[in-house]
């Protein structure tokens, strides 16, 4: 019989024979392989998962223009001009994300919606399932005519699957548009994430798309491109043509004024975008690392059990060395063992993997712009791949340890005398192994302490505000074709109805979420101040009046927006206190000046007002520097409605009566149930709550197996020496010092342990702040927590065994 087909089976019976073992070791490893199983899927989703639909992706690009250290869009005659170099592209694809509503007839619905040119598809390789794609001479600007394309998920949800969808008449953001064709089913866009349901030409003149001034310009970025290299063209060619084409065109048309050259830059395409992808794979990584020290950290606790054990086996080794094994042949049996038990593990994994990634697609947030997120978190080859290579490699790399420690033995002495003795070497390596344990516990310990803190110091950011009570809903006027003098009286109207609501106390529209993302007209500096001084950075928000009243954060000094604040009303801004500290130091800011921007695009406003802090500083970061103007005077389509009640309890029902006025006011506009604002600003929150959450997992699981391997290890040692505590006993050492004295060996390893892997998870934080806002390496809660408990912890699991010890009559031990 082969060998190891031996050895597998003789491990399988030595197995069944222990089933506490075999059930521990088995769901412990198993869990490590399933939580870093899932978490590469979502790295492998994230940067190399084919997006299905496309075809020959390898040779896919995504190009941009590089100003400094980022990348931007180009406009629409650059774009125009790139896409004849036919000697670097096969092809040359323009789109633009935008918000878009489908309507059949019945409520509208909004979709995320993809402005693309004719070549996106012939580039991409998607066949329709039903009906066609663009012709060129009906999606190439300024030749547009009015059609549209639709997901399958679209075409399942809106026109019920229907054969006959071809040639129906949609409306698309209020325009009628003929559905030409129904993508394959998978398709949603060349990216992953966020989810594109609609396709309408590039330059079709519709609300919220890109219009004819904007493309015929060449001072307004418009679109993104997505192209297909020629073989044997690389990346850097094609940015060093395409750049020298841009330049000289940019140049000539008067794009490019100054001495800089117009670089372009060339990225293989991925399934995010490369704007993110980065940042997302750091995260990911992040995350990696963490459920692979908890899978290290069971695979350490298993070798230790086995470490303990391998002196109860030295006799049955010695008499198979006794028989003509050698020593190679001992440690390839040991070996064999550990690798059956890891791949039951695995096999646990991968199925306890496979479950989880499953739900995933379930857990997607809701987002605050129209859209879905998705993506396919399903076991490809690579995560098979992976979680082989996981089970495999931590089978070898633990395996050998206690391969070695119990092939090494004096052959005549063992047969003879039997295991009675436990070398200090192998005393040692036990030790060390529980210091690894105890390291690896207090690293995953203190990223969860520093994660969670994070997520707290980020809710708690807004001491000043009052959000209980307080609904959001998204409105994008767009989406039904309203005209900018239309939303205007809109928002007005809307406005004074919500706010005679006898249940509500405050209404106001804002272009955007508070914590929603950074927009600006560029830097700000007082009125007067020589331009080529330092300017501030700073965030701005257009919001309507009652907008502080509606989120509860108060007015220090000067008045609110009012009616006197319209579209020619003087310009005017409230600003937020750290800017009235940062620009006017000392002095009271209202009725002050400032300027935003610079060239052509400078913007000047009085202050009217100054607003208390919505966003102090997290911890290590600066005070964000915001202002606000009137949304009456600088329009913008897509606003939020915030909604405070008289009574927060009744917030609730409230949001019902709030959406039936919403309706009958725009009875054509797409429309999301209000929800309470601390639930719409959880996506922001999303990066600290997903790795405090992992971090939290994993700590618990291998605080779990850290106790119960120093309470193993503290009872091997303890039976080992429990004839030599007896006699210490009886020679007059009292029950306490005998305590002390085990408890004081005992713990040197998990003391050092503890002492690492504080100093390893210190020296991590420090980069991972910069990826997860609000992480403060020199928070003091979790310093101080985690070594208490994991102090607590050794303790306790070596206070049991000792205490057994030392009860009992040490003559009666000593006859034994």
């Amino acid at each position: 019989m082969n060998p190891l087909l031996q050895d597998a089976r003789y491990a399988l019976r030595s197995f069944a024979k222990r089933p506490g073992f075999t059930l521990a070791a088995v769901l412990s490893i198993g869990v490590g392989i399933a939580a870093t199983t899932v978490v590469f899927s979502l790295l492998n989703t994230a940067l190399f998962k084919q997006v299905p639909g496309i075809t020959r992706p390898e040779r896919l690009v995504e190009i941009s223009r590089a100003v400094g250290s980022v990348t931007t869009d180009v406009t629409w005659p650059v774009y125009d001009r790139l896409r004849s170099e036919q000697a670097l592209l096969e092809e040359l694809a323009a789109f633009a994300l935008v918000a878009a509503s489908l309507d059949d007839g019945g409520e509208p619905v909004a979709r995320a919606g993809l402005a693309v040119t004719a070549s996106y598809f012939t580039l991409l390789g998607v066949q329709p399932i039903l009906g066609r794609t663009f012709a060129a001479d009906e999606a190439s600007f300024p030749r547009v005519e009015p059609v549209v394309l639709i997901s399958h998920e679209a075409w399942q949800r809106e026109l019920q699957g229907a054969r006959d969808a071809i040639g129906r008449s949609v409306r698309v953001n209020g325009v009628p548009l003929e559905v030409i064709g129904v993508l394959p089913e998978g398709f949603a866009g060349h990216h992953a994430g966020l989810l594109v349901d609609v396709f309408v030409p590039f330059g079709l003149q519709a609300p919220g798309l890109p219009r004819d001034a904007v493309l015929e310009g060449s001072s307004t970025l418009a679109a993104e491109l997505l192209g297909r290299l020629r073989a044997g063209v690389s990346r850097g060619d094609a940015a060093q043509g395409l750049g020298a084409v841009a330049d000289r065109f940019a140049r000539e048309t008067g794009e490019l004024r100054g001495q800089h050259p117009y670089r372009v830059a060339v990225e293989a395409w991925g399934p995010l975008p490369g704007l993110i992808r980065g940042p997302v794979s750091i995260f990911l990584s992040v995350m990696l690392v963490l459920v692979g020290l908890a899978l290290a950290m069971a695979c350490v606790n298993v070798t230790t059990i086995l470490l303990a054990r391998s002196i109860d086996r030295q006799r049955e080794l010695a008499v198979r060395r006794a028989m003509g094994a050698t020593r190679g042949r001992l440690v390839l049996q040991i070996v064999s063992e550990v690798t059956v038990l890891f791949l039951i593990a695995g096999v646990v994994g991968v199925v306890l993997g496979g479950v989880a990634t499953g739900l995933l697609g379930r857990l997607a947030p809701a987002l605050p712009i129209p859209g879905r997120l998705g993506g396919d978190f399903g076991l490809d080859f690579r995560v098979m791949g992976f979680a082989a290579l996981v089970t495999f490699g931590a089978a070898l790399a633990f395996s050998l340890v206690p391969a070695l420690a119990a092939s090494r033995f004096d052959l005549v002495p063992t047969l003879r005398e039997g295991a009675t003795t436990d070398p200090r070497s192998r005393a040692r390596l036990r030790a060390a192994l529980v210091g690894i344990q105890v390291a690896v516990t207090s690293v995953l310990l203190m990223a969860s302490a520093l994660f969670g803190r994070a997520l707290q110091n980020m809710k708690e950011l807004r001491p000043q505000w009052n959000l209980d009570g307080v609904l959001v809903t998204a409105l994008d006027l767009e989406l039904n074709g309203t005209a900018q003098e239309a939303g205007l009286v809109f928002h007005r109207e809307l406005l004074r109805r919500v706010r005679a609501m006898p249940e509500v106390d405050a209404a106001a529209f804002a272009a955007k979420l508070p914590g929603g993302g950074r927009s600006s007209f560029g830097l700000v500096r007082p009125a007067g101040a020589d331009p080529a001084a330092p300017g501030l950075d700073a965030s701005l928000n257009r919001v309507s009046g009652a907008y502080f009243r509606s989120l509860g954060l108060p007015l220090l000094r000067g008045r609110d927006f009012g009616e006197a604040d319209g579209e020619t009303g003087p310009r005017v801004a409230i600003v937020n206190q750290t800017m009235a500290e940062r620009v006017w130091p000392g002095a009271d800011p209202v009725g002050a000046r400032f300027v935003a921007g610079s060239g052509a695009f400078t913007y000047e406003f009085e202050v009217v007002g100054v607003a208390a802090d919505a966003r102090p500083a997290a911890p290590g970061q600066p005070a964000e520097v915001q202002y606000f103007i009137p949304l009456a005077q600088w329009y913008n389509a897509a606003a939020h409605l915030h909604v405070r009640a008289r009574n927060p309890a009744a917030a609730g029902a409230l949001g019902g009566t709030l959406r039936r006025a919403l309706r009958e006011a725009a009875p054509s506009l797409p429309l999301a149930q209000p929800r309470p604002m601390t639930e719409a600003l959880e996506i922001f929150l999303l990066p600290q709550r997903v790795a405090a959450l992992v971090a939290a997992l994993m700590g618990g699981f291998c605080l779990v197996l850290a106790t119960i391997g120093i309470y193993g290890v503290t009872t091997f040692a303890v039976s080992r020496r429990g004839r030599e505590m007896a006699i210490r006993m009886a020679l007059g050492a009292s029950a306490g010092q005998v305590t002390r004295l085990v408890m004081r060996q005992g713990s040197r390893a998990p003391a050092i342990g503890l002492v690492v892997g504080l100093g390893v998870a210190l020296a991590v934080a420090g980069p991972v702040s910069g990826v997860v806002a609000g992480v403060d390496p020199g928070d003091p809660v979790p310093l101080s927590i985690v070594p208490i408990l994991v102090t607590l912890v050794t303790v306790g699991a070596m206070y049991q065994p000792v205490r057994r010890l030392v009860r009992g009559s040490p003559m009666r031990r000593l006859r034994l």
